[in-house]
């Protein structure tokens, strides 16, 4: 199954889904997985609390201020992606076979 996920995921990428976040909601709904450190990316972050609240049916806050909060997850991605520098999003492995941890330029994956 996770290898049909992971082609899907990177079909939304394609279409401009955040593909970030849609594996952190995938992965935020196996309960046995970790919450996410720091050195994920805040999309991934975000989709995998909502995973989280989804699989436990309790959603922490309604669905406007959730969109806004993946609206603003987005936008502290963006930031941190300067052009030309390799910064950015970069696939690991991780639970599942594919996870994504931040690339800082000059120190390598964070």
């Amino acid at each position: 199954m996770r290898d049909g996920l992971s082609a899907e995921i990177d079909g939304l990428a394609a279409a401009g889904v955040n593909a970030d976040m849609v594996q952190g909601y995938w992965d935020g709904r196996d309960l046995d997985n970790p919450e996410p450190g720091a050195n994920q990316s805040a999309s991934y972050r975000h989709g995998f609390l909502n995973g989280r609240d989804d699989r436990r049916g309790q959603p922490r806050a309604s669905a406007a201020a959730l969109r806004d909060a993946g609206d603003r997850a987005i936008e502290e991605d963006a930031e941190k992606v300067v052009p030309g520098t390799g910064g950015g999003p970069v696939a690991t492995g991780g639970s599942g076979g594919r996870c994504f941890t931040w690339r800082t330029p000059g120190l390598g994956v964070a």
